[in-house]
């Protein structure tokens, strides 16, 4: 599998709250920090370290996935309750874990917390693969608001579940299995509060996974860059290649 990443602050935002992670391993995660004063950073970049460590050298499986993010979600939740600067801090998650070679499976796993997102695009087809943990997205799925009223809702903003922040996480898990070609997009709400999901897919169908990491970029900074704008896209080139290489960069566009 290849791997490609971009993160950029965005136009508004002071500084990037958002934490990346490609690890050879085959293990990838988008966190989106919550909390002022350098609390969202901090959250993030815990929870990414943390989840990094203990999966690195786990069993493969959903088992371990999820004591993982619990254990990573006690820890930030704990530190959050001894400082007054870090009440509130917490993370979204979106986690795609890739079943190494040794275990002979063509297998991910995704775990999902908050409002980033996972999109798988197969084919010519892209499919969304996670539910955002949002006040808006539960009144989409009630109908109770148009999806032309999102953009103005005074809830757009509110989260229903993040790393951190309650007593317990509750991830969503999902499994899908692996297909050559297939190309795997994980990113934060800073790309999809700017490009639709039919903006996103036509950029991935049209272009090699560097182009459309920064056309995808550019794209969000050109709509307004509102937020912190982080996305990673994974390709799945050779079955069985045995090797993850990573490119990627800080950009500064």
């Amino acid at each position: 599998m290849r791997a490609v990443y971009r993160t950029h602050p965005g136009f508004v935002r002071e500084k990037n709250e958002d934490t990346v992670l490609t690890d050879p391993s085959g293990l990838y995660i988008i966190a989106d920090g919550i909390g002022g004063h350098r609390a969202g950073e901090i959250a993030s970049r815990m929870a990414v370290d943390l989840l990094r460590q203990s999966l690195i050298s786990a069993p493969f499986g959903p088992g371990a996935l999820r004591e993982a993010i619990e254990a990573a979600h006690k820890t930030i939740f704990d530190i959050s309750q001894t400082r007054v600067d870090f009440q509130g801090m917490g993370t979204t998650l979106t986690l795609l874990w890739v079943a190494p070679d040794d275990t002979r499976e063509r297998s991910v796993i995704i775990a999902q917390l908050g409002d980033s997102r996972a999109y798988l695009l197969r084919g010519k087809c892209l499919h969304r693969c996670t539910r955002d943990h949002s006040r808006i997205d539960e009144l989409l799925r009630k109908k109770a608001i148009t999806p032309e009223q999102v953009r103005v809702h005074p809830e757009r903003n509110v989260i229903t579940r993040a790393l951190g922040i309650k007593k317990t996480a509750n991830p969503d898990l999902f499994g899908w299995e692996r297909q050559h070609g297939d190309l795997w997009l994980l990113c934060s709400d800073g790309l999809t509060d700017m490009i639709d999901d039919a903006g996103i897919a036509s950029i991935l169908r049209g272009y090699t996974i560097d182009e459309a990491a920064d056309i995808l970029l550019r794209e969000a900074l050109d709509r307004g860059g509102s937020d912190n704008i982080s996305l990673v896209l994974i390709y799945d080139d050779e079955p069985g290649d045995g090797g993850y290489p990573i490119e990627g960069k800080e950009a500064d566009l």
